[in-house]
């Protein structure tokens, strides 16, 4: 494809971004292949980071079946006053997340 000034249109560009701003840096996008060890190495990264949230939320889940165990005589007086199982469960599980949300490593 030429252009009006003739020669390639990466040329073309270029001339036209000197005329325009002579400090300008004008750059030809390839395309890039990716090695194979950088594509495994990078899969096996998302991965990780996808396991390790699952874990997290499965060592919570595990920590508050075992206070809700553990607990068990004193929660029993609290749903005999009407509060609702679900609520005393929900409520144990937030004071296990809340230091975690509260960690600033």
């Amino acid at each position: 494809m030429d252009r009006p000034g003739g020669g390639q249109p990466a040329e073309y560009a270029r001339n036209t971004a000197a005329r325009l701003d002579p400090a300008a840096d004008v750059r030809t996008l390839r395309n890039t292949e990716r090695d194979q060890e950088f594509a495994t190495v990078r899969t096996g990264l998302l991965v990780a980071s996808t396991v390790t949230p699952a874990l997290i939320a499965a060592s919570m889940l595990v920590g508050t079946l075992e206070q809700l165990r553990e607990r068990r005589r004193l929660l029993s007086v609290l749903v005999a006053f009407g509060i609702r199982r679900a609520q005393l469960g929900w409520s144990v599980l937030w004071r296990l997340m809340r230091p975690e949300g509260l960690r600033t490593e």
